[in-house]
């Protein structure tokens, strides 16, 4: 468990799997941020309470030291534990 309170690991969506598959590192922060912004704008409502929603992300580029796709969403990962311990509702990567 993060010091935030959530746990840190992630599972990929699968609406975003390969979503920036031909993006460098910065055009992948600015979806990440965007993303980010929209969730946080989002209503959500639970049996008539409101809620806030907000989301941590953690990003990652492929790279040659990587042996396989595994390695990437285990670097995924540990940016996903690095935006939970600076705080929530974050990117980090």
């Amino acid at each position: 468990m993060s010091p935030s309170g959530g746990f840190c690991h992630g599972r990929p969506l699968e609406p975003l799997r390969g979503a920036g598959r031909t993006t460098g590192g910065r055009d992948a922060r600015f979806f990440a941020e965007r993303l980010r912004q929209q969730v946080e704008l989002l209503e959500v409502v639970h049996d008539g309470t409101a809620i806030d929603v907000t989301v941590s992300i953690g990003i990652a580029q492929l790279n040659s030291s990587m042996a396989d796709p595994r390695g990437l969403i285990e670097a995924a990962d540990r940016q996903l534990c690095a935006a939970k311990q600076g705080g929530r509702n974050r990117g980090e990567g």
